[in-house]
């Protein structure tokens, strides 16, 4: 049967690849029989010689030269932008958001280019472009968090403080709603999930669809669930729904707010949704096209479906980025804008280094998926345990954890000259408090000073009321000058 292939497929003319090289016209048809995978029905559109319409260049050529020219002015109105935002760093974690949002046309303009120079590898390169946009979505939603709850470490007690509210109807997130008992913590967990676990699934998508395309496992012309095609197509549009979702009802919650309209947040979230969604309807425009139009030599199966669809994307951005510099001023951002600048801006290189700095992301995919995890466990919507926790010895020489909130500081044994009139308990006049008393932890209690006359005159310096002794630490780190080491640990 191999013998037979080959000699079938050197009995057929040779054609040009789109990068340059020749092969013979049913290499296509040899590698989806191989994998199974059918034949689209114009494809033998692909395998047309193109001929030159304009002097030394083919219609690919000319694709080529004028995308090239776009992703050039693009880039150019882009940075401009961009350059402004980081000569005016003053909020970086609002700003970081913003650089990454404004470079979405440079990256769509500069991969669409470089898909026409090869159509070879355009299919390699499209997914990169729906990777960028997963990352950004990302950064959208975390700009609306900053406006709300700049805090990190009052943001879970923000939203567990705000009323929940639940939409009358899920198709209009500024609509009716009715208050349901309880905070919005766990309404905000599911928005944050859902936009950070499509980052964490769209990187294992792409991955799979670059491994597919390379081996012929992904078959983009067949539904059948043993290519790679469908399962792609069906999770992405399902955790793409999910994101978008996410940060449509984020936005229709605080619309109203002053603290959130005042940044124009509507307008931004149309800036960005408007390149995605002309890229969608685009893309499906000419899938129709690729089937009704005929094409020829001067404009090949090649030119129309990856060609032509890339340079309009290349000239769209220019569009874009200069929407973008209505959409996400920098004017705010000015030093003399700022009446309660706390510091003053950062350095135009480090604010460049921060603003491509994708840690922020690559937590909130961990946290995601934490979150996730804590959906099965039914623990989602809960604050988790905060603070440090100490290790503790116990009297077998075992060990635990306890939380530092029960290990108060040493001290609340009134002041002689100033009775309170409570009981003060053996633990207390040894300087600790009831966190050990009556509790499991009773027996890990540190022992009761002995009272005696002249401990009971004693007066406590300031510092040691505080728990801290006169060398400026807590006692247990302190080494008086007439107790070695050893002692003091036995005693501790």
């Amino acid at each position: 049967m191999i013998v037979a292939t080959r000699t079938r497929s050197q009995s057929l003319h040779r054609f040009p690849h789109p990068a340059g090289a020749t092969f013979p016209t049913a290499a296509l048809a040899m590698a989806n029989t191989t994998s199974g995978c059918p034949l689209p029905k114009n494809w033998e559109e692909f395998s047309v010689n193109p001929v030159k319409i304009l002097g030394p260049f083919t219609l690919q050529h000319l694709l080529f030269l004028f995308s090239i020219a776009c992703a050039g002015i693009t880039t150019s109105i882009s940075l401009f932008l961009i350059t402004k935002h980081l000569h005016r760093y003053t909020e970086p974690k609002q700003q970081r958001q913003i650089v990454r949002i404004i470079f979405t046309p440079v990256v769509f303009a500069v991969l669409s280019a470089l898909s026409i120079l090869s159509y070879r590898v355009a299919k390699y390169l499209q997914p990169l472009i729906d990777l960028y946009e997963a990352f950004v979505l990302a950064s959208l939603f975390l700009l609306y968090v900053e406006y709300v709850a700049p805090d990190e470490h009052t943001r879970l007690a923000y939203f567990s403080a705000i009323e929940n509210r639940k939409l009358k109807s899920k198709f209009k997130p500024t609509g009716a709603y009715t208050v349901v008992p309880g905070g919005s913590l766990k309404w905000y967990h599911v928005g944050y999930v859902g936009v950070f676990i499509y980052c964490v699934v769209d990187v294992l998508l792409t991955i799979l669809e670059l491994v597919t395309e390379a081996t012929d496992r992904y078959c983009e012309s067949s539904w059948k669930p043993k290519y790679a095609h469908i399962w792609v197509e069906v999770l992405g549009g399902f955790f793409l729904g999910w994101a978008i979702n996410s940060v449509i009802g984020f936005y229709g919650r605080f619309n109203k707010e002053p603290e959130f309209a005042m940044h124009k947040p509507g307008l931004k979230l149309a800036s960005f949704k408007l390149i995605v969604f002309v890229n969608f309807v685009q893309s499906i425009v000419f899938s129709i096209l690729l089937s009704k139009i005929k094409t020829s030599r001067k404009m090949t199966g090649y030119d129309l479906k990856y060609g032509i669809p890339a340079a309009l994307v290349a000239v769209e951005q220019i569009f874009f980025a200069t929407f973008f510099h209505y959409s996400f001023r920098s004017r705010e951002y000015h030093e003399t804008m700022k009446v309660d600048l706390v510091s003053p801006r950062m350095g135009t290189f480090r604010a460049a280094a921060n603003a491509f700095n994708p840690t922020d992301l690559l937590v909130g995919m961990f946290t995601a998926v934490r979150l996730l995890a804590m959906k099965f466990s039914g623990r989602m919507g809960a604050q988790p345990a905060s603070g440090p926790r100490v290790r503790r010895a116990g009297p077998n020489g075992d060990t635990h954890l306890e939380p530092m909130a029960q290990r108060q500081l040493r001290s609340s044994r009134p002041h002689p000259a100033q009775p309170t009139g409570n009981t003060v308990t053996g633990s207390q006049q040894a300087g600790y408090s009831d966190a050990y008393t009556g509790s499991e932890y009773a027996a890990y209690a540190p022992p009761a000073r002995p009272s005696n006359e002249a401990y009971e005159g004693h007066v406590e310096p300031e510092n040691e009321r505080r728990g801290l002794s006169p060398c400026g630490y807590t006692r247990t780190h302190c080494r008086e000058p007439s107790v070695d080491a050893t002692s003091t640990r036995q005693i501790v």
